[in-house]
């Protein structure tokens, strides 16, 4: 009996260990096995995972906007540097979804949501380290 016991236990601490997010790179060019655009990074990412990307050379932006529709990290590679990026950021909110912005600087462009969160638990947007050159930051659609 106490094999069985011990059996199921283990089963259990099984199927309940989190499966941790996978890291995605982007890098110009696509150079290392890396995306060579971020939004490529986005539509192979699920929740959870991680989108580190590397300063293009010269500093030059990655142009392009990118539709969030996922619970993601976005990182620079660099620490205490930042990717720079000539675009808008659009967040689908949904419950729970939590996007979260890292070492970012948009030159041109804004962040922003599509519509409404839903009712229950919030879409949660952390913006950290991050420089907005000329644009704005619009979450006025109870988000």
């Amino acid at each position: 009996m106490d094999t069985k016991i011990l059996f199921v236990s283990l089963l259990a601490v099984f199927f309940t260990i989190e499966l941790h997010a996978a890291d995605r790179c982007v890098a110009e060019n696509g150079t290392g096995g890396c995306f060579s655009s971020i939004t490529a990074a986005i539509s192979a990412a699920v929740d959870g995972d991680r989108i580190i990307i590397a300063p293009k050379a010269g500093n030059a932006p990655y142009v392009e906007n990118l539709a969030v529709n996922k619970s993601l990290e976005f990182h620079c590679n660099t620490e205490g540097s930042q990717f720079v990026l000539q675009g808008n950021v659009t967040i689908t909110p949904v419950v729970d979804r939590v996007v979260t912005f890292i070492g970012m600087n948009i030159t041109t462009g804004n962040i922003s949501a599509t519509v409404s969160s839903p009712a229950g638990p919030r879409c949660v947007v952390n913006i950290m380290s991050c420089t907005l050159g000329n644009g704005y930051i619009w979450f006025n659609l109870n988000n």
